[in-house]
């Protein structure tokens, strides 16, 4: 008897058993919501447009501001698993549902009631990026002018900048879980708001360890802010083009922010009092949480369902651990003795030592890890770490060291410097930019090799600072 032509038959009744069996289990396989199995377990024809228009599982949830690709994610686990012709069949189908995947990927996302909400979000997401190196690549230029006032030791000069980065680095795992956590809008506004505190609290240090003291604790507001953000994006933009040009301005937003450290560091130093440099960023960034707290949506409630937990083991192990190295590493030069101080040697074998039992504990122990084994066995990820590792240590490095040399040996104005800088800034945001609208066209690998060329100009940079000037060629290819 033939198969009933009734509406509310499956397509199980018109399959044959093993294309049943294979169709449950790729749907097994994948992770799919319960809204998503529901709308995969009724197999409407792909030329129905109307169950991808008015699914409910394909509508946003306006508490936690996350879009569901449910809809999108059933017409794909459905055309697979329909045998050669089931679905239709023709190149015009496959055609039409990737027309309307980048369509999707173009659009403005639907939390976003108007086209100002949603610039007001890209505003406060990108601007964190921008108040993040702001007070790293700017405070390389007051640093000299802190010195004097703060009758900072040379032996000490280098701590009141590396306090900062150090926190920084070391807690943005710990915060990046905190994230999955209580969700990215409670850490995000949080980081901004410590972030303001203590940026306006260093603007009154009156020695060097008050000074040390506040940059390190603001340090710990990009741990929170940056992996909160960047997880925002993602959640919130659709994979497609608007979604790559978000993350193109969250680059951008990278050099503009060193430019106006650089910039408000060299008018501070040369006209006002230090501690304008720290209430200016303190107010930049309030401007900055105003449109954070208005605009993004909470997801606090979804990701407390999730039932992700901390790593307090690896937690304590990864930020002491990498403490104590860049301590010993950092401080050797300085130290009465050098490398023979006896603290020197001793923080290194520790920190060495707290990092092995950290991979022990990541590896072996720790039942929800903050670093994954699974993670390093993605293909060319490894390479990817090592790479991006050597070139931001090298720009970090040249940052704060040209900084220096410009002034303590060439004798340039905070102003000076500031101009010297320009080159480099106006071109990192112009590529910045520009990488958004290729991303998707060229290979990742490409634009990388092109960025990492830039490393090479390092060595014509000293060359050029031992002849005294900078050239504008040198920081473009910077």
């Amino acid at each position: 008897m033939a198969p009933s032509s009734s509406s509310n038959s499956t397509g199980d009744e018109i399959q044959p058993a093993g294309q049943r069996h294979d169709r449950h289990s790729s749907l097994e396989k994948a992770d799919l919501s319960p809204a998503l199995r529901a709308n995969v377990d009724v197999e409407p024809s792909l030329n129905d447009q109307s169950v991808f228009e008015s699914s409910p599982a394909n509508e946003p949830n306006p508490k936690s501001g996350e879009i569901s690709d449910a809809a999108d994610a059933a017409a794909i686990v459905h055309s697979k698993a329909l045998p050669s012709g089931a679905a239709g069949g023709s190149a015009e189908d496959e055609e039409s549902e990737s027309v309307r995947l980048d369509r999707l990927g173009r659009q403005r996302p639907a939390q976003f009631p108007s086209i100002y909400s949603e610039i007001a979000f890209a505003y406060s997401i990108v601007a964190s990026q921008m108040l993040a190196e702001y007070f790293v690549s700017g405070f390389n230029v007051i640093l000299p002018s802190l010195i004097i006032t703060l009758d900072i030791p040379p032996a000490s000069s280098v701590w009141p900048a590396s306090a900062f980065s150090l926190v920084t680095a070391a807690f943005l795992l710990p915060f990046g879980r905190l994230a999955d956590m209580y969700g990215g809008y409670v850490v995000y506004v949080g980081g901004l708001a410590w972030f303001t505190i203590w940026s306006i609290i260093a603007g009154f240090s009156t020695n060097e360890l008050m000074l040390d003291f506040c940059r390190a604790l603001q340090g710990l507001g990009p741990a929170a802010f940056l992996p909160a953000g960047v997880m925002l994006i993602g959640s919130v933009y659709r994979p497609g083009p608007r979604k790559n040009v978000m993350f193109s301005l969250y680059g951008g937003a990278a050099p503009l922010g060193f430019f106006m450290g650089v910039f408000f560091a060299g008018l501070t130093g040369q006209y006002l009092r230090f501690g304008w440099y720290f209430w200016i960023g303190g107010l930049l960034t309030v401007t900055t949480i105003v449109p954070a707290y208005f605009t993004i949506p909470s997801d606090m409630a979804e990701r407390r369902k999730m039932g992700v937990q901390m790593d307090w083991w690896g937690t304590f192990l990864i930020v002491t651990g990498l403490i104590l190295l860049v301590f010993a590493i950092t401080d050797a030069s300085h130290a009465p003795q050098g490398w023979s101080t006896p603290y020197i040697p001793t923080c290194l074998i520790l920190g060495i030592f707290l990092l092995g039992a950290a991979f022990y504990v990541e590896g072996w122990v720790s039942a929800h890890p903050l670093l994954p084994p699974d993670l390093f066995k993605v293909p060319y990820l490894t390479p990817l770490f090592i790479a991006l590792f050597f070139s931001y240590g090298i720009l970090g490095t040249f940052l704060l060291y040209a900084t220096l040399y410009m002034q303590n040996i060439m004798s340039a104005t905070p102003l000076q410097v500031t101009a010297w800088f320009v080159p480099m800034s106006i071109t990192g945001m112009c590529i910045s930019v520009a990488g958004g609208y290729v991303l998707h066209l060229l290979p990742g690998t490409i634009l990388m090799l092109l960025g990492g060329w830039g490393g090479v100009s390092l060595r014509s940079s000293s060359r050029s600072l031992r002849r005294g000037r900078i050239t504008g060629l040198t920081f473009f290819l910077l």
